[in-house]
């Protein structure tokens, strides 16, 4: 893929927020004047050292007035560098992650109380079953929500699987109307046996996948993440356990 369209294909497929594309837009310029002064025209040819000189040069090239920019600014860069190619590298567009050596510090994230029962639903319930983004999406985030794979591990599951899966009834059936109506859309390959592709027949990656709980919790007016998402059920689970226990000795 040619680094200067990378961007555009990167916004038509993760469809990020508009404050998130005007940051990528900010960003990923500057990347690309950088690959141009190395030489670099496609994604495949950057390299670890690539980031790391790129990296380096926010820190400590001056800009034209003799300021440096300030380290937020070039946390924020290099976070959308890293956020693009990692998507790049999960759609099957380049044979190496380049970013896996880069360590930017974590920002801090609030804590979130477990979601209660309601709110989960309300979750799971912004999702479009009518069209086949909407109930693959449903579909991840069910999965998710109900088993200990996480996102990364429900994304790499293969068909066929789902079949192992200890799900509830409800989800089984919309995972299977995934399999029968909303795959086919996107299917480009019959040898793809990725479960959950994306958009152009690739399998979805985690960052788009994000993306798009991150809009749903945003219809819901909740901030959560998968983690969230899968510990609210089990402890839902524990109380219901709780409370069928406390209601049988009750009644010795």
């Amino acid at each position: 893929m040619d680094i200067e369209q990378a961007l555009e294909i990167y916004l038509a497929d993760v469809q990020p927020s508009p404050h998130l594309t005007k940051v990528f837009q900010d960003s990923w310029p500057k990347f690309v004047s950088f690959c141009r002064s190395q030489g670099l025209t496609r994604l495949q040819e950057i390299a670890p050292c690539h980031i790391e000189e790129f990296h380096s040069g926010l820190l400590w090239n001056p800009l034209p007035d003799g300021r440096l920019y300030r380290p937020n600014t070039v946390d924020q860069f290099m976070r959308r560098v890293r956020q693009l190619l990692r998507w790049a590298h999960s759609a099957g567009h380049t044979s190496q992650e380049a970013t896996q050596n880069l360590l930017l510090p974590r920002p801090l994230q609030p804590t979130r109380s477990l979601l209660r029962w309601e709110e989960l639903q309300a979750l799971l319930d912004t999702f479009d079953l009518s069209s086949p983004g909407g109930l693959r999406d449903a579909a991840i985030f069910a999965v998710v929500t109900e088993t200990d794979l996480g996102l990364i591990r429900t994304l790499g599951l293969v068909v066929g699987q789902e079949e192992l899966l200890e799900l509830e009834e409800p989800t089984r059936n919309l995972v299977r109307t995934y399999l029968q109506q909303g795959r086919l859309s996107f299917l480009k390959d019959p040898r793809e046996k990725t479960l959950f592709l994306g958009r152009g027949g690739s399998p979805l990656g985690r960052q788009a996948a994000t993306i798009r709980l991150q809009l749903a919790a945003k219809i819901a007016g909740l901030q959560v993440t998968t983690v969230v998402l899968h510990r609210s059920y089990k402890a839902h689970l524990a109380r219901q356990a709780q409370n069928r226990h406390f209601s049988f000795n009750r009644n010795l």
